[in-house]
Order: structure tokens, then C-alpha cells, then sequence
């Protein structure tokens, strides 16, 4: 068995940490969190928006001595408050929850589940840069990003085109549905996978232009997430259509925040040129772009303005919850993580809504193509 490199390993906890801890506070404002699996599908712990990587476990368990920065280690102290407020949780659920792993198997006896497998083409990509394959060809096809001039966005959800559960059933009843098991297999190797539920996609926002690209009616979320009300802990993406030429830009994003404030956030695009699917701004290490001061949340997003007229660059809205962050998963080989085993860490596909929402898939990738991907997700409802 070849020997753990410690070092990568520190250098993966720290990026992750970073990611955490650059995302809108959402956990100090609704408790949201994003499940993160290892490169085996193993728990590792979560992202926590706002503050950083907290692990399910202890660093030197990890063979590391030291501490990392953004990243918060599972005391014995820890362990006792989760029992605790696991028990409170249990206590204040809903009845028929899925809450043990009779429950489980009790729900799939009873034909209570869906098993959904998925196939989504390469993408072609740079590396180190994040890649959104919601458009790649497959099964399910190709998610279609509204083209409209002046700009218009839509509601997503299983029903549409492209949603990877879109062999989903919505939830019955006073029912929860939860994802159970996620697996995939990359032809290329990728530094991050994020599986995330889309709510609202929308296009086209030119960068070409130096006045305001307004939608006239913006689509607001239905669907729930955290305990700070509806909005909380969504994140804001933008997909490169039309590749971005290399000019240094400001971005000014409207939106109304999770607490139903309209508000707008300025963020600086470097002069690199973009990517088709490429998410922008081009080369960060995250997958979406800041909020202003204070906000955890989106739940709809009405315009962008840029200061510069590009030469070309036209970019679509992905306003999503990211679910799930995987790191590093070796191409040609097929993982899977089973929450089951950690019954703590069943991510719930429908709160508020009982709808099931539009899942999806950002990519970091490690070279130049993101590769052929095959997956299966096992869910249960109860």
C-alpha cells in the first residue's frame, strides 16, 4: 500500500479550508453546512460558509502535528455537544423522519427510493480553474441556459431538462427525502467535484456592454436550506457561454439577500481570458463570487453591470446551494460515499418546497479536459 503524502494531504485541508472560510457566513447565520468526502467517499467533515473546514475527526489522527489554518479539528468536547444536540434534533423532528438506519431500510422495503444513474460528457478545461458541466451531453442531456436579450432566468428543479435527479420522485406527504449514497467515475483525474441544487438559472448577461443587464422579473427561490429562512446559505455563480476576453474588469451584482434586502456586491475580474463552461471570474479558487458584508444568503439576483465594455463575454446565473464537496478523486476509478454509515451526514434533497431541486456539478479540474463521467446516487424518503 503506498505510503500517505502528509504534505498533500495538509495542502488539501488548507485549500478547503480556504474555500470555507472566503464563502458568505451562513454558518453563523443559519447553521448551513456542505457535506465534504474523502477521495475514498469517506466523511471527512464539512464546510462550514464563513468560517472554514471543520473535521470529523482529529489532525493528528491524520499525521499532522501542527495546526492548519481554516481548519477546526473534532474534540472530545465537541463530540459530547453533537450527541447532545442530535438528541435535541431527534426530539423536535418531524414524525417519519429518516432518523435511524432501520428507518432506511424500512423505507427501501417498502418501496420508498430512488436509484438514479447518470452519464455527463468531457468538458474541455484548464487546469486549476472551475468548470461547470451542467451543459455537457449525455444522460441526462445538456441543461439549455436561458439566451434572452435583455436578460431572463428561470426556476429549476428535477423536471428540468438536464437535472441529474431528474429520475427523482418528489417526497409524499409530511415525507423527507434524502441522498443516501453518491458515486462517480471521471476519465480525468480532478482536483474537486461539488454536487450542488441549482434553483434558479439565467442568461445572457453580456460583459460587452457598460450598461445595467436587468432582468425585468427575477425568479426567487423556493426551496430551503439551513435554519435562517429562505435564501439562506445560496450561493451565486456565473457560466461562461461566450468565452471573456482578457480584460480586467468590475462586475456589480444585484440581488436580494436572505433577508429579502436588495443590495449589490462590486467584485474585480483579473485580465485573463475565459472559458466556454469555465465559471467566472476566471481564475479563483472558488466557484462563486463574494456577497456584500454581512449577507449569508441569496434568494434572487435581478442584474450585473460592468464598468468596461469587453470585447466579447457573455456569462449565465447559477444561483445554487452547494450539497457535497469531493476532493481528488483519481480518474478511471469508480467511488462511492455511503452516508448511511455516518447517519449523521444524510443530506435532505427537500425542505421547505417538497420539490425536489436540479442537481448539478461544478468540477476543479486538474488539466485539460474535466473527462467522461459516470455516476449512481441511491436515495429513501420517510
Amino acid at each position: 500500500m503506498p505510503q500517505t503524502d502528509i504534505d498533500k494531504v495538509a495542502r488539501t485541508l488548507i485549500q478547503m479550508g480556504s474555500m470555507g472560510r472566503s464563502m458568505p457566513p451562513s454558518w453563523d447565520g443559519a447553521k448551513c453546512k456542505t457535506l465534504v468526502g474523502g477521495p475514498g467517499m469517506e466523511n471527512i467533515g464539512y464546510l462550514l460558509p464563513g468560517r472554514g473546514l471543520y473535521l470529523d475527526t482529529d489532525l493528528k489522527s491524520l499525521g499532522i502535528k501542527g495546526r492548519l489554518p481554516n481548519v477546526y479539528e473534532r474534540s472530545k468536547l465537541l463530540r459530547l455537544i453533537e450527541i447532545f444536540d442530535r438528541m435535541a434534533s431527534d426530539l423536535d423532528s418531524e414524525v417519519g423522519a429518516i432518523q435511524t438506519y432501520d428507518s432506511i431500510i424500512n423505507a427501501r422495503a417498502s418501496g420508498q427510493f430512488n436509484d438514479v444513474p447518470w452519464q455527463k460528457g468531457n468538458i474541455t478545461s484548464v487546469a486549476n480553474q472551475w468548470f461547470s458541466v451542467l451543459r455537457a451531453t449525455g444522460q441526462p442531456p445538456a441543461i439549455v441556459f436561458n439566451s434572452a436579450t435583455p436578460p431572463t432566468n428561470a426556476a429549476t428543479d428535477r423536471a428540468t431538462t438536464g437535472a441529474l435527479s431528474q429520475g427523482l420522485s418528489n417526497p409524499s406527504g409530511s415525507n423527507r427525502k434524502y441522498l443516501l449514497t453518491f458515486g462517480f467515475g471521471s476519465a480525468a483525474t480532478v482536483n474537486f467535484l461539488l454536487l450542488l441544487d441549482m434553483h434558479v438559472q439565467g442568461g445572457s448577461f453580456r460583459l460587452t456592454v457598460t450598461t445595467a443587464e436587468t432582468i425585468a422579473s427575477p425568479v426567487t427561490v423556493v426551496r430551503q436550506y439551513g435554519t435562517g429562512g429562505l435564501g439562506s446559505g445560496n450561493c451565486i455563480s456565473f457560466v461562461e457561454t461566450t468565452a471573456s476576453s482578457a480584460t480586467a474588469h468590475n462586475l456589480t451584482v444585484n440581488y436580494t439577500n436572505q433577508a429579502g434586502g436588495a443590495t449589490n456586491v462590486v467584485f474585480a475580474a483579473p485580465a485573463t481570458a475565459g472559458t466556454i463552461d469555465g465559471i467566472y471570474p476566471v481564475g479563483l479558487i472558488n466557484w462563486f463570487i463574494p456577497l456584500a458584508s454581512g449577507d449569508f444568503g441569496v434568494r434572487s439576483v435581478s442584474a450585473t453591470t460592468s464598468n468596461t465594455a469587453l470585447a466579447a463575454g457573455i456569462i449565465a446565473l447559477v444561483l445554487h446551494y452547494p450539497l457535497m464537496l469531493i476532493p481528488g478523486v483519481t480518474n478511471n476509478v469508480y467511488v462511492e460515499r455511503d452516508s448511511t454509515v455516518q447517519i449523521d451526514a444524510l443530506t435532505e434533497l427537500a425542505n421547505s418546497s417538497q420539490v425536489i431541486g436540479c442537481l448539478g456539478m461544478f468540477v476543479f479540474a486538474n488539466g485539460t479536459s474535466t473527462g467522461a463521467n459516470t455516476g449512481f446516487f441511491r436515495t429513501c424518503e420517510g
